[in-house]
């Protein structure tokens, strides 16, 4: 009789088929010995009072034989996958063309015992070898203790558990000692075992993370850490991984870096940043590549990474920079890809003729360049800035501009970012558009001004609470690719009330749609934002040092975080548009209306503004 069978006269028995374990199961094997099929399982006894020896063993018999005798009848919820699996799939292919599958035959099995320990004649027994021997650590030190096995060949604590453990543990044999892990004979066949120096092998990060955890409790333990030698450090450097919370690893990594800074004179957090100007021939990938190997190149590429490996003295005193060979350099340079090799004769010829005009790149097309007169450049930029109402030509000197802007410092706009100590203002321009020359696009670059850098931790504070808010609320989004997403979520809640509703977008290009804004109108957004949140108990915004995170607050910042407070958040914002300056046509231009232009603020504050008005 196959085993098919089997199960549909069980189906016919019973009236439905089997699923699960449990009553059942036996059930089953009941039916089954009426029909004459045998099924021998030799259960070994073990008897304790302890109940973790008692689960340790249903575990172990559960492992060795079959489901079938779990008494507790737990099952795991699992998600229900979408697609039968390799085996299942195959298996609905043999039921539906009828083909036999092979059947496993009936094996009798001899069971032995469990595995069971206890220290002397008349201790209780344990089949927890582990526990056991982690139990007689510190008694076995130095000292003999004997052990008595009842001879099982069924490990509760897998083999391999215990030779990974416990392998390097002393046992007595004879006039000898051997290690644990070769004894495994010995210990199957039961008696009595002496045992020395048990000793329970760990990895090294391991222990180096419990260290670790001594230093956080221990100021002086982490005071001693700046002696240790470098390679040490390295080690303990890499154990902060181990941590579970950012917070832990943060504070482990700084803790760290501080010793090796303060006993080897490096700086292992910091980076090397070289600045190459932009070519086309030019690979980054393989520039940075070797940066990485602290060599320079030849040319204009050897002065511009020199410059960013001038000051190293933070990689120690051994650091050596090696000059690369020709060939390595010059892997890192593209030929020139053009149909039409010009000379250059004719290309200085073209220059000199154009001299006295201005060369202008078309808006958004940096391959094309305009050439236009002067005069006709001198008008936009007097229509676009000079002559423009939301601008004010301020009579101040820009080094009387640049010592007022000193009270981002004295307001505690330090902690946001630091000081541009050679600041200027920005020189503006503009740009032809590419589809009708005649019109031109307003730049206004801000990277050169004193607080650019406090002002970019504003922008990730803005944003922060900008995309905090509710979606339901407002109409931003991230990136326009997720409009899509945005008009399917709207049409089916209208949906479900009115089936004929549809929602459809469509772009318009409204003129001056920022630049007649009222600063007055931007604060009442921003104050409105903030107020907002302080009703939901937020006293602020943490943004990451190093890198791009952040997130409301409303205890102290955690480790490797800078607090923003929103109170500072809003006075550093009205700071900010009191004193947007900027230089156009040998003026000095004070922004009074509209959103400040070229700051990385500009853009959360418009779209913070369009929430609030939704």
């Amino acid at each position: 009789m196959t085993e098919r069978e089997l199960w549909a006269r069980w189906k016919e028995h019973v009236g439905c088929t089997i699923q699960g374990r449990g009553k059942r199961s036996r059930n089953l094997y009941n039916w089954l010995g009426k029909l004459g099929v045998h099924k021998y399982v030799a259960i070994p006894v073990f008897c304790s009072n302890v109940k973790d020896e008692l689960e340790a063993v249903e575990r172990t018999l559960i492992r060795e034989w079959a489901p079938s005798l779990n008494s507790e009848v737990k099952k795991r919820s699992t998600k229900k996958r979408c697609r039968a699996g390799k085996k299942e799939r195959a298996k609905k292919w043999k039921r539906e063309h009828d083909v036999e599958e092979y059947v496993e035959p009936n094996v009798e099995r001899v069971a032995t015992k469990v595995s069971s320990w206890k220290r002397g004649k008349e201790g209780e027994a344990s089949v927890r070898l582990c526990d056991m021997l982690r139990s007689l650590i510190e008694p076995s030190h130095g000292k003999e203790v004997k052990v008595y096995g009842n001879g099982g060949g069924v490990w509760s604590d897998k083999w391999r558990v215990v030779l990974r453990l416990f392998g390097e543990s002393r046992v007595k044999v004879g006039g000898r000692t051997r290690p644990l892990r070769k004894c495994k004979k010995l210990l199957e066949s039961g008696g009595e075992i002496v045992l020395r120096d048990a000793v329970e092998a760990s990895p090294r990060s391991l222990k180096l993370k419990k260290e670790i955890v001594r230093m956080f409790k221990n100021r002086k333990r982490a005071a001693k850490l700046a002696q240790r030698p470098m390679k040490m450090l390295v080690h303990f450097y890499s154990a902060a991984k181990l941590f579970s919370q950012k917070k832990s690893r943060s504070r482990t990594r700084k803790m760290i870096s501080d010793a090796i800074k303060k006993g080897h004179n490096v700086n292992i957090r910091r980076t090397v940043v070289v600045k190459v100007r932009f070519d086309e021939r030019v690979k980054r990938a393989k520039v940075v590549r070797l940066v990485r190997r602290i060599e320079a190149l030849h040319e204009r590429l050897e002065v511009e990474i020199s410059q960013g490996l001038s000051n190293l003295d933070w990689l120690g005193d051994g650091m050596v920079i090696e000059r690369p060979l020709p060939e390595e350099l010059m892997k890192c340079v593209d030929e020139l890809k053009v149909d039409q090799v010009t000379d250059v004769e004719e290309v200085l010829a073209l220059k000199r003729e154009l001299r006295n005009l201005v060369l202008a790149l078309l808006d958004r097309n940096p391959g094309d360049t305009l050439v236009m007169c002067p005069s006709v450049y001198f008008r936009a930029m007097r229509e676009t800035f000079i002559e423009n109402d939301g601008y004010v030509v301020s009579m101040t000197e820009e080094a009387v501009i640049l010592s007022e802007m000193e009270e981002f410092r004295g307001k505690k706009y330090g902690g946001m970012g630091k000081w541009k100590a050679e600041a200027e203002l920005g020189s503006a321009y503009v740009l032809p558009k590419h589809k009708d020359t005649t019109k031109f696009r307003p730049i206004c670059p801000t990277y050169c001004e004193p607080g650019v850098m406090v002002c970019k931790t504003a922008t990730k504070c803005l944003n922060a609470m900008l995309f905090g808010l509710p979606e339901s609320g407002h109409f931003n989004l991230k990136s326009v690719s997720g409009m899509g997403g945005k008009l399917e979520r709207m049409n089916r809640k209208l949906g479900r009330t009115c089936s004929d509703v549809r929602v459809m977008a469509v772009s318009y290009d409204i003129k001056d749609m920022f630049s007649k804004l009222l600063h007055s109108t931007i604060m009442k957004s921003v104050e409105w934002c903030i107020w907002w949140y302080k009703e939901k108990g937020f006293e602020g915004v943490v943004v990451k040092r190093r890198g791009r995170e952040t997130k409301l607050c409303r205890e102290d910042e955690p480790e490797g975080y800078r607090r923003v407070e929103s109170r500072i958040l809003l006075d550093f914002i009205t700071s900010d548009l009191r004193n947007c300056y900027t230089k156009a046509g040998g003026y000095i231009l004070l922004q009074k209306i509209g959103i400040p232009m070229g700051k990385s603020s500009s853009p959360p504050s418009a779209c913070l503004m369009c929430a609030k008005a939704e």
